[in-house]
């Protein structure tokens, strides 16, 4: 066995790591293996305000972890991305809080985890399983702005990101998984479950998506706890201070989330953090089993956007909320180029969840965003029935064409 002790950390700046170990990899509470690449000069017109300890790397190293038994976090929560990657932006009429747009990692407060901060690549392979891990592709993004002056967006600087690939032989519990400009990939030979927050409380893994795809693939279940953009979550610790709060969207079009599960059920729980943003694009599937979705969702209006909800047995949704496929235009969302403070000074969660009151023109963009898309909505269960909530809401407004098969009922949708 490999061990890192508590509060311990295995770093390197632009080299690589590659840890081996026949037995299993442990981390100690607080513990953490992470490349975080060189810091890259300042850029004019932007300056982190009031806050040390923060960095724009790149050039970052690969990590590369293999274990024939498990890796596991001996955390009993990985937290949440926004602990460690920072961001601020806020402009008005306040110069004295006014602070110029972007965000980056907080290097000092990663804990817990496996990460490549500054750029770079991480693998992550057990012949058992994964319990309580944070992994993680950061990147950092700096806004040149004046204040009082219009937001040039070509003058930004983005940094960073990689791909992200974990393979298990057997349950992935709990963990979050961030990746930002590039791909995740995470396949289980067991089911991906719940792992432990705190005494006697459970959690089930955390995807987190920038720029990026992610794809998870189980032998045995998936059960998902949420999908989000870090730049919605709230802001934690000394980040989150009302002169440096700021809220936008960082999906790009091509933002995607692919679920699979062959023999057990596939679960979406959905919780509202970050308002229940999805990227553009998400593919939920349960080829022997039933899919679950236990509170609805929005998913990000993109030209290339899609929604597949495939079930060999049946499909269930459990709270009277639907599922959206935006027809909004893109442009309408808050980016870091106009972030706002909070989510009430703003329009986004007024088009993350338009109200039932709202007019045609508050839900459509004047040019309908997939009226070249000619790929049609699925929504198929295969043997089952399709339920939706009896009295509640519709099961989903969906901007294109859909086609909802069942083998037996389709019911209150």
């Amino acid at each position: 066995n490999l061990k890192l002790a508590a509060d311990k950390l295995l770093r390197t700046g632009s080299g690589d790591i590659e840890l081996a170990a026949a037995g299993d990899i442990e981390l100690g509470s607080g513990a953490a293996i992470y490349s975080a690449g060189y810091n890259t000069p300042a850029v004019a017109d932007f300056r982190v305000t009031s806050l040390a300890g923060n960095a724009f790397p790149t050039g970052g190293g690969d990590v590369r972890i293999r274990a024939g038994g498990s890796v596991v976090s001996k955390v009993e929560t990985p937290g949440q991305v926004t602990d460690w990657l920072y961001r601020q932006g806020l402009g008005g009429n306040n110069k004295a809080q006014f602070r110029t747009p972007g965000w980056w990692p907080q290097i000092p407060e990663f804990k817990n985890g496996v990460a490549a901060l500054g750029g770079g690549d991480v693998a992550i392979e057990a012949g058992g399983g994964m319990a309580n891990l944070l992994v993680a592709t950061a990147t950092n993004a700096r806004q040149p702005a004046t204040f009082l002056q219009a937001v040039d967006p070509s003058r930004q600087v983005i940094q960073g990101g990689g791909d992200l690939s974990v393979r298990t032989g057997d349950d992935i519990e709990g963990g979050l998984f961030f990746v930002d400009r590039g791909t995740g990939r995470i396949n289980t030979g067991g089911a991906v479950v719940e792992g432990l927050a705190r005494a006697n409380l459970t959690t089930a893994t955390v995807l987190a998506l920038g720029d990026a795809s992610t794809g998870v693939s189980a032998r045995r279940g998936v059960y998902l706890e949420s999908v989000i953009n870090h730049s919605l979550v709230d802001q934690s610790g000394v980040n989150s201070s009302n002169s440096r709060n700021a809220y936008f969207v960082t999906y790009g079009d091509d933002s995607a989330v692919r679920l699979s599960s062959v023999a057990g059920d596939t679960v979406l729980k959905s919780p509202v953090v970050g308002l229940g943003l999805y990227p553009g694009t998400l593919e939920a599937v349960a080829l022997q089993g039933n899919l679950v979705i236990e509170k609805g969702f929005t998913l990000m209006p993109s030209l290339v956007g899609d929604l597949r909800l495939l079930a060999g047995g049946s499909i269930e949704m459990r709270d009277g909320e639907s599922i959206i496929l935006s027809d909004l235009s893109p442009a309408d969302f808050n980016r870091l180029a106009n972030p706002i403070s909070s989510f009430d000074a703003g329009e986004i969660a007024k088009l993350v969840r338009p109200s039932l009151e709202a007019k045609e023109s508050d839900t459509h963009s004047p040019t309908p965003v997939h009226q070249a898309d000619m790929r049609p909505v699925y929504v198929v269960a295969r043997t089952g029935d399709i339920i939706g909530q009896s009295g509640a809401a519709v099961f989903a407004n969906l901007a294109k064409p859909a086609v909802f098969q069942a083998g037996r009922d389709i019911l209150d949708t």
